[in-house]
């Protein structure tokens, strides 16, 4: 049946719809096609080019060929089947369909995509994938940080420069002018070159810190003396472990030393707590009741105990010193240097003593850092357990009188004093005297190395 050329506006379901074969209805006014009718017909081929169909029912795909040009196809997100359709059935894949999208663009059909409807949110797919990932990392960083609590605070502090550690007070005492005083074997030659390197990486960055070696800056006097007044001026303590350092009475000294001043920092803080909470209760006691005998008696004895020790102070001028000495160191200990422990290598014998008592005890709870190659975030938990705020310039406080290693650090060396001069070698000897057995032992160290 041919009806082209005429004003149809729509096909209606007439009695004689079944027996059509092959319908034509070119240059007519369709607007659209019913559904329904094109169930019941049988007809094979359709034509309806040139007419005013804006959309297609999924029924027009029953026809084994469909003629749609010239139509003005209208298509969004849902209209995909139409290319599924032409992909499929290849006969009706006309390469000239078209259709105008919501935004106005001509598509043809065959070609077509969602993204060119714009079906596909691109932003709002990266902002959901990004929203993903930010999830994802945000789980893993809990479950790291549960399970790795420490390397999780140095890696905070590594990439965003912030120290979410515990604050000491020893860091804000002006008094305390040495960042670091170093513990190490002076007659290991291999101990001594890390020491140099360990001091070279840790001044290739700020904050620049200020390092005391003890073996090479000590006053006249008691070495032990000079051992407590140093580290009392110190505010972290790098001891450096390795086999030989137990041999030496002078580096055991001075590790006792600084783990004395820890016990005695927490035993005067818990007793000036404690003197805090009597002194509480006591002024709540004396607001309600007033004052009973017994604390009448107590307030009589601090108050005769201070008059005696000022009585003390003001009439032995010749312990001036020694009660300034005291005071100082009291107040020295109310504020003790951190404790950072670096075992040197893994010598089988230095591991086995460290596991066993009293240095499974020492060690317990402290801190233990290794420099181990496998270990990169080592360098960073230096500078995360050092203070935030260096007094130091990146040089030692005083220099290390040593043999060069492959790394060494820019210093200089000390002017060894002729021995020719005999006015030169008895100072240099009686200096030795002074400052006890250390220095005697490095340069004998050097001399053989």
């Amino acid at each position: 049946m041919f009806m082209d050329d005429n004003f149809i506006t729509e096909i209606s379901n007439v009695p004689y719809l079944s027996r059509i074969f092959n319908l034509t209805l070119r240059n007519n006014e369709l607007k659209s096609l019913n559904a329904e009718i094109l169930k019941d017909m049988t007809a094979k081929k359709l034509d309806l080019r040139n007419n005013q169909i804006t959309t297609l029912p999924k029924e027009i795909k029953k026809f084994e060929s469909v003629q749609l040009t010239g139509n003005p196809l209208e298509c969004d997100c849902n209209s995909m089947w139409m290319k599924q359709w032409m992909d499929i059935d290849t006969r009706n894949a006309d390469p000239d369909l078209t259709c105008t999208a919501n935004n106005g663009d001509i598509l043809h059909i065959i070609e077509m995509t969602l993204r060119d409807l714009g079906c596909t949110n691109e932003a709002l797919i990266i902002a959901l994938v990004c929203l993903g990932v930010f999830l994802g990392l945000i789980i893993v960083g809990a479950i790291f940080a549960k399970r790795c609590p420490y390397e999780t605070k140095v890696i905070i502090f590594r990439f965003f420069k912030f120290h979410p550690g515990k604050k000491y007070d020893v860091d804000n005492d002006k008094e305390k002018e040495i960042d670091a005083y170093l513990v190490f074997d002076h007659e290991d030659g291999d101990v001594i070159g890390y020491v140099r390197y360990f001091l070279h990486r840790l001044g290739k960055q700020k904050p620049l810190f200020s390092i005391l070696n003890p073996a090479q800056f000590m006053e006249a006097g008691p070495e032990s003396r000079n051992i407590s007044k140093y580290i009392g001026k110190s505010r972290r303590v790098i001891i450096f472990l390795s086999k030989g350092i137990f041999n030496d009475e002078w580096r055991m000294n001075e590790i006792e030393e600084a783990e004395h001043r820890q016990i005695e920092a927490v035993t005067i803080k818990n007793n000036e707590i404690s003197k805090k909470a009597k002194q509480t209760k006591r002024l709540n006691k004396n607001a309600n009741t007033g004052k009973d005998k017994d604390d009448r008696e107590e307030d009589k004895m601090n108050d005769l105990t201070e008059i005696c020790i000022d009585d003390l102070a003001a009439g032995n001028n010749d312990n001036a010193d020694e009660l300034e000495f005291q005071e100082r160191e009291e107040a020295s200990l109310k504020k003790a240097p951190k404790l950072i422990y670096i075992i040197y290598n893994t010598d089988e014998t230095l591991t086995k003593q460290l596991e066993e008592e009293p240095w499974k005890s020492r060690l317990d709870g402290k801190t233990v850092l290794r420099p181990d190659p496998d270990d990169r975030l080592f360098w960073s938990k230096v500078r995360y357990e050092m203070p935030q705020k260096g007094n130091g310039n990146g040089k030692p406080f005083m220099p290390f009188d040593i043999p060069k290693p492959e790394r060494p650090l820019p210093i200089k060396r000390s002017p060894v004093p002729s021995p020719k001069n005999p006015k030169s070698r008895n100072k240099n000897d009686h200096n030795r005297k002074l400052t006890g057995p250390i220095k005697s032992q490095i340069h004998a160290t050097i001399s053989q190395t």
